[in-house]
C-alpha cells in the first residue's frame, strides 16, 4: 500500500522494481499480495494491455484510521480497564496538556448522555 500510495497507480512489475532495492522480494510475492489487497478492496486494478495496474482504492487516512478503529475496538472490547488505564498513564508521561484535552471529551461525552 505503501508503494502505490507514493507511486500512484502501478503495475506489479514497478513496485517490485521500487520494492527489490529494498527488501528483494520475489516478483510472485509482489503479484499475490496486490492480487489479495485488490480482492479485500484496496487496491482497485484496471487491465492495462498484459498487465493489471493497481491503484489504491482508500487514502493513507483511511487505512489508518479503519486500522486504528479495528484495533482500538478488539482492545476496548476485551481489555477496557487496563487497556484505558495504560493509554492515561502513557499520555501523563508524554505531555500533560493532552490529559487536559482527554478529561474535556470525556466530560463532553458525559453532558451528552446525561441530556438524552
Amino acid at each position: 500500500m505503501e508503494v502505490i500510495w507514493d507511486l500512484g497507480p502501478a503495475t506489479v512489475a514497478q513496485v517490485h522494481d521500487h520494492l527489490d532495492k529494498n527488501t528483494g522480494l520475489a516478483y510472485t510475492t509482489i503479484m499475490t499480495i496486490m492480487g489479495r489487497l485488490a480482492k479485500k478492496g484496496l487496491l482497485d486494478r484496471t487491465s492495462s494491455g498484459r498487465a493489471y495496474v493497481y491503484s489504491a482504492k482508500v487514502s493513507r487516512d483511511e487505512f489508518n484510521k479503519s486500522v486504528m478503529n479495528t484495533l482500538v475496538d478488539g482492545v476496548i472490547g476485551s481489555f477496557a480497564g487496563p487497556a484505558l488505564s495504560y493509554f492515561v498513564e502513557k499520555l501523563s508521561e508524554e505531555d500533560a496538556s493532552v490529559l487536559d484535552e482527554l478529561e474535556r471529551v470525556i466530560q463532553e461525552k458525559k453532558a451528552a448522555s446525561e441530556k438524552k
